[in-house]
Formats: C-alpha cells, structure tokens, sequence
C-alpha cells in the first residue's frame, strides 16, 4: 500500500508542486484497483480522484472527534502541528 501523505509532502515538509501532484494521482487511479482516502485540504485535487472514482465513501466524524484525533496523533508526529 502506497501512503499518498509520503508522496505528498516532501522531506523537508514543503507541498509536492500542483501539477505534479496531479499528474502522481493520476497514475495511480490508472492502475485496476485503488483506494484513496485524505484531505489536503487547500493543496488537494479533488477532481483528479472524482473522475476516476466508482465508488466514494464520505465519514462524516463531528470536529471534535477529528481535533482529539489530531491531538492524540501529534503526540507521535510533533512535525503534524
């Protein structure tokens, strides 16, 4: 299994360039089977995953179920927050 976040972000925590970013999403939904989970919120593209989708699986979890863990995440990745 691929992790897209270790695709993403560079070592030195800098966004992977847009276009290239694209173009990484893009090769991995060619591939016959694939899941992608994830937000990257202003650095996402979306669409990319959209077009190649034939199924999606919206968890709609309260924000404070997402801030606690967050928090309870950035005790073993200080470089989250």
């Amino acid at each position: 299994m691929i992790e897209l976040d270790k695709l993403f972000w560079q070592p030195d925590l800098t966004a992977t360039p847009r276009a290239q970013w694209a173009a990484i999403q893009r090769e991995l939904a060619a591939q016959e089977s694939w899941i992608m989970d994830g937000d990257l919120g202003p650095y996402d593209i979306l669409d990319v995953r959209l077009q190649a989708a034939d199924t999606i699986v919206f968890l709609d979890f309260s924000p404070a179920r997402c801030a606690w863990r967050a928090v309870r995440r950035s005790r073993e990745r200080a470089d989250f927050w």
